[in-house]
C-alpha cells in the first residue's frame, strides 16, 4: 500500500470547463509506486478556480466529476485497474468533531455520482460513531478504523460500540483494515503496541494493518521529541523492538493460519480454519504495562511497515 497526494491540480472556470492538467508529477508517482500494492490518493479536491471571486458552486460540482472521470481515465491510460488505486478522501473523520465527517459525506457522494467505480478509502476514529458510519457506508469502500475504536488498551468505553462498527463497514466493504497512531511509541512495549495489533487483526477477521508513521517526520528521530511516531529510522543497523514485535505478531498469524508441520507449510485442518478457530486468550501486556512494572520500555531503531494480512 502507497499513500500520496496527486502533486497536481484541475484548473476550472465559471462555465464549469476543466482546463488543462500536467499529468507529469502524478505520472512520476505511479511509476514509482506501481506494483507495491494499492495506491491511496490523496488530494484529489485540488481544484482550482481561474475565475474572480469564489466559484458557483454549480460550476465546481460540474468540474468535480469532469476531473474525476478524467483521473481515471488518465490512470486507465497507464496501466491501472480501479482495483489498484483508490481515493483517500480525507484523514480521520471525526478527529474535528463534525467537519471532517461532512467533508467526507459531501465528497464521498461527488465521487460515486462522478464514476461508481472509483474505490474510496477513509480512516474514521471513535469520534465518528456508528450512525455517521451509517451515511457514509454507501460512497466508501475501504475502511481502515483506528484501533482504539475497536478495543481500547485500557478497557472499553461507552463510546466505542465496536461490534457495530464492524458490522456496519463489513456491510458495504469486503476491506475492513486497522491502524494505530500512538505518540511516543519509543516509551511503548513492543509486545503490547507492535505484536498485539497484528493479534487484534487476525481475532477480528480485518485483512489488512499499519502503524502511522511509517517514516513521515521533520524531525530527527533519533533525538527526543515531543511526539514519536517513526517505524523507519535513518542509518539502522539492527531490527528495532517495535519492528520485530510487528513482524512477531504478522509471523504469527500466519503460523495460525497456515500450520506448521514439521519444516512444510500446510493448510490447518478444518477444525482449526479461521471461521472454526478458538476464541483468543488476551496474551499480551498494554503498551505502558512496561512502566507499571518498573521494566523500561527498548527504545525503536529501525522500521516495519504497513501491509495487507
Amino acid at each position: 500500500m502507497s499513500t500520496f497526494s496527486t502533486g497536481i491540480s484541475a484548473p476550472f472556470d465559471a462555465e464549469d470547463a476543466l482546463g488543462d492538467i500536467d499529468w507529469g508529477p502524478l505520472d512520476k508517482l505511479v511509476e514509482r509506486y506501481r506494483g507495491h500494492g494499492i495506491m491511496l490518493i490523496q488530494g484529489a479536491e485540488n481544484l482550482r478556480f481561474t475565475g474572480e471571486g469564489s466559484a458557483p458552486s454549480a460550476a465546481y460540482d460540474t468540474a468535480y466529476a469532469v476531473w474525476m472521470r478524467r483521473l481515471a481515465q488518465h490512470l486507465s491510460d497507464q496501466g491501472l485497474a480501479y482495483s489498484d488505486w483508490a481515493i483517500y478522501i480525507v484523514d480521520e473523520p471525526g478527529l474535528e468533531h463534525g467537519p471532517r465527517i461532512k467533508y467526507l459525506l459531501e465528497q464521498g457522494r461527488r465521487i460515486k455520482a462522478a464514476d461508481p467505480h472509483i474505490q474510496t478509502y477513509t480512516d474514521p476514529i471513535v469520534v465518528m460513531g456508528p450512525d455517521d458510519l451509517e451515511r457514509a457506508a454507501p460512497d466508501v469502500d475501504i475502511w481502515c478504523p483506528q484501533q482504539d475504536s475497536l478495543y481500547r488498551i485500557w478497557g472499553p468505553t461507552p463510546d466505542m460500540h465496536p461490534r457495530e462498527r464492524l458490522a456496519i463497514m463489513r456491510g458495504d466493504s469486503s476491506e475492513v483494515w486497522t491502524y494505530e497512531c500512538f505518540p511516543r511509541v519509543k516509551r511503548l512495549s513492543p509486545l503490547g503496541y507492535y505484536r498485539h495489533q497484528a493479534w487484534l487483526a487476525w481475532t477480528l477477521g480485518l485483512n489488512g494493518m499499519g502503524f502511522w508513521t511509517y517514516c513521515t517526520s521533520p524531525d530527527n528521530p533519533w533525538t527526543p521529541t515531543k511526539d514519536e511516531y517513526l517505524l523507519v529510522y535513518p542509518a539502522a543497523t539492527a531490527p528495532s523492538p517495535a519492528s520485530a514485535g510487528r513482524r512477531a505478531g504478522t509471523a504469527w498469524r500466519t503460523t495460525r493460519r497456515c500450520g506448521w508441520r514439521g519444516k512444510r507449510w500446510r493448510p490447518l485442518p478444518p477444525a482449526e480454519s479461521p471461521a472454526r478457530r478458538p476464541p483468543v486468550r488476551r496474551l499480551t501486556p498494554s503498551p505502558t504495562q512496561s512502566f507499571r512494572s518498573g521494566r523500561p520500555c527498548p527504545r525503536s531503531s529501525e522500521h516495519g511497515s504497513a501491509l495487507r494480512i
